[in-house]
Order: C-alpha cells, then sequence, then structure tokens
C-alpha cells in the first residue's frame, strides 16, 4: 500500500530533522552530523517496507492471518538490506517497530477503509505477541549481527538464540526482555510509553495550528521525560527558547547521554498520526 509507505518516509523525514532534540540528533547537532545515516536505514529497506504492507493486506482480505506473516524474517531481510549501503546499521529498532507498524496500519486501513488507532494498535500486539519461534530467533539475529544499543543489551542479559528457543519467546517476549534492564531500550521499542498516545499528542498540536515541527518535538519532549525524567519546554518561539534547548542538548552530550535509540518510537508515532489525519473516519 504506497500511501502508508509514502506516510512512513515523511514521518522519517520529519522525525530525523526536526528542531532541536536533547541527546538526540537533529539538524542543528554539532555531535551527530551525519543525519542522512538515519534515512538512509529505511530507504535503503523500502522494497521490504512495500512487502510488509501487501502483508497487511493480505490479511485485511482474508488471504492470511498475521501468524502466517513471518514479521522476524522481514525485520531481518530489512537490516540486511539497510547494512548492504550502510557501513554499521547503528538503531535496529528502526526495523523492529517500523515493520510490525507498517504492516499494522495496511491492515487497518484495508480493513476499515480508514485509520483505526485501536484496531492499528491490536493487529501489532498480535504481529508481535502471536510471532512463531523462529521470528524472534531472527530479530535476535538481527540485533547481534548489527551495533546500537540492543546488541549491548542483549549480551549483558546474556540473551541467546537457545535461550529464545527453549522459552519459546515470541517477539514481544524478546522486546521485553531487552527493555527490562535498560530505561532508553524500554522507551525504544515502546515497551514504556505508547506511540499511540504520543500520536494523538501530535495530531492535538497540529490540529491547533501549530506547524509539523513543533508538534513532533512535543512528541519528543514526553520520550525525553520518559527516559531521562527531564521536563522540558523544547518549543522554540524565539532566540531565547533556542539556546536554552541547545544547551540543554550541549548538557546531555557532555554527561555521554545518547537518546538517538529514540528515534525510532518518535517516527512511529508521527506515522501513525499522519495516517490518521490522511485516512481519517468518513
Amino acid at each position: 500500500m504506497l500511501g502508508v509507505v509514502r506516510a512512513l518516509i515523511e514521518a522519517l523525514d520529519l522525525t530525523v530533522y526536526s528542531y532541536v532534540k536533547p541527546g538526540a540528533p537533529h539538524r542543528f547537532s554539532t555531535r551527530f552530523k551525519d543525519l542522512h545515516t538515519y534515512v538512509k536505514a529505511i530507504t535503503s529497506a523500502l522494497e521490504t517496507y512495500y512487502e510488509a504492507s501487501e502483508e497487511g493486506v493480505s490479511v485485511a482480505k482474508g488471504r492470511a492471518g498475521f501468524t502466517d506473516i513471518r514479521v522476524g524474517a522481514l525485520i531481518k531481510k530489512a537490516g540486511i538490506s539497510s547494512s548492504r549501503y550502510l557501513e554499521t546499521v547503528e538503531l535496529p529498532e528502526y526495523h523492529i517497530l517500523l515493520i510490525p507498524a507498517v504492516i499494522a496500519a495496511s491492515y487497518s486501513i484495508e480493513y476499515k477503509g480508514y485509520m483505526d488507532v485501536n484496531l492499528y494498535q491490536k493487529a501489532f500486539e498480535s504481529l508481535t505477541t502471536y510471532s512463531r519461534g523462529r521470528d524472534a530467533v531472527d530479530v535476535l539475529d538481527y540485533i547481534r549481527s548489527y551495533g546500537g544499543l540492543l546488541r549491548k543489551v542483549s549480551g549483558s542479559a546474556s540473551i541467546t538464540p537457545g535461550l529464545v528457543t527453549t522459552e519459546g519467546w515470541s517477539i514481544k517476549d524478546l522486546m521485553d526482555e531487552l527493555g527490562r534492564s535498560h530505561r532508553v531500550a524500554s522507551v525504544a521499542l515502546g515497551r514504556y510509553i505508547s506511540p499511540v498516545e504520543l500520536s494523538s499528542k501530535f495530531i492535538k498540536n497540529y490540529v491547533q495550528g501549530e506547524d509539523a515541527n513543533t508538534s513532533a518535538i512535543k512528541v519528543y519532549s514526553y520520550l525525553l521525560e520518559a527516559t531521562t525524567n527531564v521536563k522540558e519546554d523544547l518549543s522554540i518561539k524565539g532566540k531565547e527558547d533556542f539556546m536554552r534547548v541547545l544547551r540543554l542538548d550541549n548538557e546531555l552530550g557532555r554527561k555521554g547521554v545518547n537518546l538517538s535509540p529514540l528515534l525510532p518510537v518518535m517516527n512511529e508515532s508521527i506515522f501513525i498520526a499522519y495516517l490518521s489525519l490522511e485516512f481519517p473516519k468518513k
């Protein structure tokens, strides 16, 4: 479903290039300079994302069930595609969240004729909760093959393919375990704060007249608070506001705080919001 993939890319662009996101990549960052890397992580795997969208349509039309979809294989396939174009795939969270998101969104829109966020959430949960054991192993293999926070977390938690197979973990079980011992990982996997709830905050700000960048930053402010307990108004209305949030960004950088893993959940939240606005209930 082309409209879903288009919304994904639009949300990706806004997520990466929006205003100052303290601790994470943004257009004014002197710490995260190669922003295109984050964009290319998704654009290099567009064929797989389109395939994922078609899987959602197939379920909506009754040609398949959620348990028939090899979600883990699609996530791993997207990761392999990214690795062909990038030296390192720093945010495996992107594909882990956004492949199921695209399937769930396509299913919701095809089945209902509009973006039903409740149906979307149920579909996302079904895809990750009732996935086959092999799917969780595929996701773990993908995490272990590429860099980033999740590989460190999986190693420190001694999560192995053998453990996943023996315990019969689903993708959700794996995500829950990865987020258990690390707050940033928990938020980055959508375990601590709901992307659907965050999408409603984006929409509320946007329909009240705020521009898309400001609405996106509103989403990030909740993610920042959830991970660091820093509650800060990140909206920029002038030079003083800009300098204030930039000082916070520099302060987090000096402390070694890296919140780039929050980009995927921010991306999912804006993706849901865009689809809700583009495919409203009649």
